[in-house]
This record gives structure tokens, C-alpha cells and sequence, in this order.
């Protein structure tokens, strides 16, 4: 009788991640604010974006598509760029301090300096999302081609924040 009970609990326990999971990401990432310049701490990289994560929600309940912007200016290294066609390519929980939740995508950039592709992913991690400590959120970007191209910077978020609301 108490294996039955075990195995109900467990089942139960199952049942709940699953339905957790499946919430997902589907809904609006916005932030912005500063990260460290690659040329050094006295310079500022400034960024602010809005994403839309929407479905239908792939097996793990991540969004299968995406629409939004995202703009990018490290000040110190004259590097400034555009990003409004992107893909969702990666969501991962980061523990420690709370949990995360962190979206990577790839995506086009236009730039006065021309066009060109990245990579970049944002973290949040902090109370205003009910996910953790302040002063934890990251953003991160790797350039692969175009003017900018092996250009990569990431960090903390400086005087901003990345924020994640559920789709109601």
C-alpha cells in the first residue's frame, strides 16, 4: 500500500513539472540599460529591447516564433546596430540567487556601417519578475558576420533591468 502512495506522489510530482513547463516563455521579455563597454568599465554598452515569445509553444512550452526589437550601442567601441527580424534559438533556468529565465536568439542587424548577424540572449533574474535577487540580470551579444563581425560583449545589467511577463 505505501508503494501505491509513492508512486501516486511521484506521478503527482511529474504531472506538476510538466504542466510547469509547458507555461514556458510564451510572453513579453522587455528591459534595457548599460553593460560594461568592451573598451572598459569607464565606457557604457547601452541596450533596450521588447520581445514577443508566441506559439504555438514547442514541447518544452517554449514560444516557436518571435517578433520584437532590440537595440545595441557600445559607446567606447563604436559599435551600434538594429535587430528586428530574430529567431528564438535557445531558453535555459539558471539557478543560484533564484532562478532565471534566459532567451537566446539569432537574428539580422542594420547598422549605418551595413548589415550584418548576431547572436544574443537575455537573463532575467530579479524581484520586479518575481524570479530571484536584483542586480542579476545579463545580456549578451556575439556578432558572426557584417561590419561588427567577432565583436562579443555580455555582463551584468548597469542602471536597467530585464523583466518577463507571462502571456495571461
Amino acid at each position: 500500500m505505501k508503494e501505491v502512495k509513492w508512486k501516486q506522489c511521484a506521478m503527482l510530482a511529474i504531472a506538476g513539472l510538466a504542466v510547469l513547463s509547458l507555461s514556458g516563455c510564451i510572453g513579453r521579455y522587455t528591459g534595457g540599460g548599460s553593460i560594461d563597454s568592451t573598451v572598459g568599465p569607464a565606457q557604457k554598452a547601452t541596450f533596450g529591447f521588447v520581445v514577443d515569445g508566441m506559439g504555438p509553444p514547442d514541447l518544452n512550452g517554449f514560444p516557436s516564433k518571435v517578433k520584437g526589437q532590440f537595440q545595441y550601442d557600445d559607446h567606447g567601441a563604436g559599435v551600434s546596430f538594429h535587430v528586428s527580424q530574430m529567431t528564438p534559438t535557445d531558453f535555459f533556468y539558471v539557478l543560484g540567487g533564484g532562478v532565471a529565465l534566459g532567451i537566446q536568439y539569432n537574428g539580422t542587424y542594420s547598422s549605418i556601417d551595413g548589415p550584418g548577424s548576431l547572436t544574443f540572449g537575455v537573463s532575467s533574474h530579479d524581484n520586479t519578475d518575481g524570479l530571484g535577487d536584483m542586480d542579476k540580470d545579463s545580456v549578451f551579444v556575439d556578432v558572426l558576420s557584417g561590419p561588427y563581425a567577432g565583436y562579443v560583449n555580455g555582463g551584468l545589467v548597469q542602471h536597467g533591468t530585464i523583466q518577463f511577463h507571462p502571456a495571461k
